[in-house]
C-alpha cells in the first residue's frame, strides 16, 4: 500500500500528520483492468439503447452510416463516442457512487484531501485527466498515484481505510483535516 498522510491545520498554522493508506499499484491495476470490462459493458448499453431509440424513429439506418468506414468521417466519429463514452462512464461513476465499478469490486473509494466525497469539479478534472495518452502508466510511478488523483488532489483508499478517516474525522471536529502525500507541498 502506498502512504499518504492526514493532516489536521491546528489554528496556529501548525500541521500533525497522521498515516493513511492509499491503495497498492497491483489494486490499482486491478481497477483499471476491471474498469476497461466496465467500460465496453456500458458502451454496448449505450449502444443499444441509442440504436433501439434511433430505431423507434426510423433513423437505424442512417445512424450505423454515421461510423461506417465509408463514411470519410466515420472514424472521427466512432472515436468521439468512445471517448464521450469513457467521460461519461468515470464522471457518472465517480459523481454518484464515489467510485468507478472495478473499485467498487476491491472496496476501494475515491476521497478529496479532506477524506470527504471529491466535488463535481474534481471529478470533472480526474475524468478528463484520463484522457491524456499514456495517464495509466502514472499510476506506476513511485508515489502509486496517477496523474488523475495529483492534478484533481484526490486518493484512493480502502473502505477500511476509510473507515479509520471518518472515525479520525468524527473524533477531531476542530481545524481543517485533509489527506496529504507527504512528498506533496501544496497549500489548501
Amino acid at each position: 500500500m502506498e502512504k499518504g498522510s492526514l493532516y489536521e491545520n491546528q489554528g496556529d498554522n501548525s500541521i500533525m500528520y497522521i498515516e493513511v493508506k492509499c491503495v497498492g499499484k497491483l489494486t490499482r491495476l486491478g481497477h483499471f483492468i476491471a474498469d476497461i470490462i466496465g467500460y465496453y459493458i456500458f458502451s454496448i448499453f449505450i449502444g443499444f439503447i441509442l440504436g433501439f431509440v434511433l430505431a423507434l424513429f426510423g433513423e437505424s439506418q442512417s445512424f450505423i452510416e454515421i461510423f461506417s468506414e465509408r463514411n470519410p468521417n466515420g472514424p472521427l466519429y466512432s472515436s468521439l463516442f468512445g471517448l464521450t463514452i469513457i467521460v461519461l462512464y468515470y464522471l457518472l461513476s465517480e459523481t454518484f457512487m464515489h467510485r468507478t465499478p472495478g473499485k467498487f469490486l476491491t472496496g476501494s473509494f475515491v476521497v478529496n484531501e479532506y477524506g470527504e466525497k471529491p466535488n463535481f469539479n474534481a471529478v470533472l478534472v480526474r475524468t478528463v485527466s484520463r484522457l491524456v495518452p499514456f495517464e495509466p502508466f502514472s499510476c506506476l510511478a513511485s508515489s502509486g498515484r496517477g496523474w488523475h488523483d495529483t492534478w484533481s488532489h484526490t486518493f484512493v483508499v480502502s473502505k477500511s481505510e476509510l473507515d479509520e478517516i471518518k472515525i479520525l474525522l468524527s473524533v477531531d471536529q476542530i481545524g481543517n483535516i485533509g489527506l496529504r502525500r507527504e512528498e506533496e507541498n501544496y497549500e489548501l
